[in-house]
């Protein structure tokens, strides 16, 4: 039985790559699914939020605004599929953009 739950659990979260545009190391991060949130350290900073559907019903394009406690934002759009596999983009408030990868 334990080794079932682990397995629901483990369903529950997606490792989050941002590809800077320009070029640098790529950062890490954490979509949860239950939650539906997203958390990044970008610089030193951690930067959490929610992310939300697109207003068209069953559409798998969502949104999602992170912010740190020092008022750093990431607002980001991406696709991601029942497969937990996705794409899209970010950008911080300053401006510098990232490739945003989704998988399981």
């Amino acid at each position: 039985m334990r080794y079932l739950v682990f397995l629901v659990l483990a369903g529950c979260s997606e490792t989050m790559m941002l590809y800077p545009h320009g070029g640098g190391p790529p950062i890490s991060g954490e979509l949860d699914r239950v939650g539906q949130t997203m958390t990044v350290k970008l610089d030193g900073q951690e930067l959490s939020g929610s992310y939300i559907r697109s207003n068209v019903s069953g559409s798998n394009q969502y949104k999602a605004l992170l912010t740190s406690k020092g008022g750093r934002t990431l607002r980001c759009e991406f696709v991601n599929s029942v497969s937990e596999i996705g794409t899209g983009v970010c950008q911080t408030g300053e401006g510098k953009v990232f490739d945003l990868q989704l998988k399981p």
